[in-house]
């Protein structure tokens, strides 16, 4: 072990440049973190078919999703084949762009795009969709409240939050939807 002390006190790379043990050693305990850190935004943001029903235990069904920034979610739930989708977004020009994305991923049709009108609310009778999908942070202030969601959502049905790359999951009860 005393043999290779003095290559672990410094690595060098090259005539000019060396890596001091120090600051070797603090690199490769903060790496793992980084890592971490950036491995559970992308599972956040990764929301698909298979990780929405392994949240909620839904394999198929109506989904709502009220904010939509990209197609990737509608895409993948158009592509699974067991989910009809409806996705609301926020202005025309994010609408137009989903409608040719999912159009040519040849998955329009079982995934439709409009946009949201926070006037209106979700358009929708009550207990109508398996799950919604409430991206928050794309609608911001005019996102629907917890009860529009939980209105929409079928008793037993699912409301998920994305929030700032969080998803949170919540069932909905047959008392989430009578009101006081």
């Amino acid at each position: 072990m005393k043999t290779l002390r003095p290559f672990v006190r410094e690595i060098h790379f090259g005539s000019s440049s060396h890596v001091s043990r120090a600051r070797l050693t603090r690199t490769l305990l903060l790496l793992p973190l980084l890592l971490v850190l950036l491995m559970g935004s992308v599972r956040a943001e990764g929301l698909d078919a298979a990780s929405l029903s392994e949240k909620t235990g839904v394999t198929g069904g109506l989904v709502v999703v009220a904010g939509v920034k990209d197609a990737a979610l509608l895409e993948s739930l158009g592509k699974d084949g067991h989910w009809l989708v409806q996705g609301w977004a926020a202005d025309d020009e994010t609408v137009d762009a989903l409608r040719a994305r999912l159009t040519e991923a040849g998955v329009y049709g079982l995934v439709s795009v409009a946009r949201y009108d926070p006037q209106r609310g979700l358009p929708y009778g009550d207990g109508f969709a398996n799950v919604v999908v409430l991206d928050s942070e794309a609608l911001g202030a005019d996102a629907p409240s917890a009860e529009e969601c939980n209105r929409v959502a079928i008793a037993g049905g699912w409301v998920l939050d994305r929030d700032h790359g969080a998803v949170t999951a919540r069932q909905t009860q047959p008392d989430d939807r009578l009101g006081d």
